[in-house]
């Protein structure tokens, strides 16, 4: 028969250096989940403003498409965070589309010949 000192001697317990240590690989693995999201989301977003400025650089380029041959003017307009300008060099007409970004200025450049019909 066992005493009861003897029964409390033979149960294994957790210690606090064990508890210390899983709370800290647990914190660990939380903030570099934490940091995992935050980069995916603002990649995401740059993602999202980069095909914004692409659709609307096409937009402008297919708008010159569709008109008679002549020369462009230059223009430039404001959709949102997104500033739109184009020129026309000889023949080629060139769209760029500039948008903030966290750390810079980022911009999407589309060119196109404009060809006599």
């Amino acid at each position: 028969m066992f005493f009861v000192g003897e029964r409390l001697r033979l149960r294994r317990a957790f210690t606090l250096l064990e508890i210390i240590m899983s709370v800290v690989v647990i914190a660990i693995l939380a903030l570099v989940s934490v940091y995992g999201y935050i980069a995916m989301g603002q990649i995401r977003a740059q993602s999202h403003h980069m095909s914004v400025a692409s659709l609307l650089a096409q937009n402008k380029l297919e708008e010159y498409k569709a008109k008679p041959y002549g020369i462009v003017p230059d223009g430039t307009d404001t959709e949102g965070v997104y500033v739109r300008t184009w020129s026309m060099l000889s023949s080629e007409v060139t769209v760029t589309v500039t948008y903030p970004s966290t750390s810079s200025m980022n911009s999407v450049t589309l060119t196109t010949i404009k060809a006599d019909k």
